[in-house]
């Protein structure tokens, strides 16, 4: 989830929960930007605009960042669920340095991106970012690095939705949701305002769940990384991917949301799963 969340948007949420069609609640899960806040050009990087359309015709626009060298390998990065590219740009902006082509997927309804993010259409976003990543160059290995909500996604998309693609050589997941309902649950439950509708989360599908969907994942090697310190997605969910993804590198950190990228530990760690071929024990602090 997105680190800045106002009561408002909670009351919102919480009124539609009540109000709303079960197939249009994934919606709420979202909050897109459409405004971009930097470039890439802030970090001294080169980028491409790419520009996507979705197998249902949705237009989407990307950034791509190729590797500054020699490729060492591609990523396909999800972001969080606010904002857009451009503010969780920070993420992956040291990655073309180590040799690795990062391509930054806007789902549907946010930045540029047109149309509106509900589940399962998202899917169809990840998979076109996929099918394009393969197009471009299939020569080095490919990871998926999912954050936070983006994380839950690309497990999920991993395990059901990549359709006839190639698997994903690695997959980076850090703070991500075991489960969307039991998220937006807890959201609602650290607020006063909003502790006693907490009931009507239940209302929200549980079908795209990880802890769900991970059992028909046949990709390679998976990381879980998580803050101890996150207090938007608890770190009890870490556990939970745990207890479903057995075979998984854990890594923890102290920190908070999604702010493992800021330590160089944290990075080094990463780049070293990826660069292992077979199974690479990760020890975190």
């Amino acid at each position: 989830m997105s680190r800045s969340s106002s009561g408002a948007a909670v009351l919102i949420f919480a009124f539609v929960l009540l109000t709303a069609g079960c197939e249009s609640l994934t919606g709420f899960l979202f909050y897109p930007q459409t405004q971009y806040l930097q470039t890439p050009q802030r970090y001294g990087l080169e980028w491409q605009d790419v520009e996507l359309v979705a197998k249902d015709g949705t237009r989407l626009r990307n950034w791509y960042l190729p590797a500054r060298g020699e490729q060492r390998g591609r990523i396909l990065f999800l972001h969080g669920n606010g904002e857009n590219i451009s503010t969780h740009l920070n993420a992956v902006a040291w990655l073309p340095d180590e040799g690795y082509a990062v391509f930054l997927l806007d789902y549907r309804g946010y930045g540029q991106s047109d149309g509106a993010p509900l589940l399962p259409s998202v899917f169809q976003d990840i998979q076109a970012a996929h099918h394009w990543l393969q197009q471009e160059s299939s020569a080095t290995p490919l990871t998926l690095l999912g954050q936070s909500i983006g994380g839950a996604l690309g497990l999920t998309y991993a395990a059901r939705w990549r359709g006839e693609l190639p698997q994903f050589d690695t997959i980076v997941i850090e703070s991500a949701p075991a489960s969307l309902p039991q998220v937006a649950r807890e959201a609602m439950a650290a607020n006063w305002l909003t502790w006693l509708l907490q009931a009507p989360t239940l209302l929200l599908p549980s079908a795209y769940d990880p802890e769900k969907t991970v059992g028909d994942l046949d990709s390679g090697r998976v990381l879980l990384m998580h803050g101890s310190k996150d207090r938007i997605v608890d770190v009890g969910h870490l556990q939970q991917l745990e207890q479903v993804l057995p075979n998984a590198e854990v890594y923890q950190y102290e920190e908070g949301h999604i702010r493992g990228f800021a330590d160089a530990d944290v990075r080094e760690a990463v780049l070293r799963f990826i660069q292992t071929k077979g199974p690479a024990p990760i020890a975190g602090p």
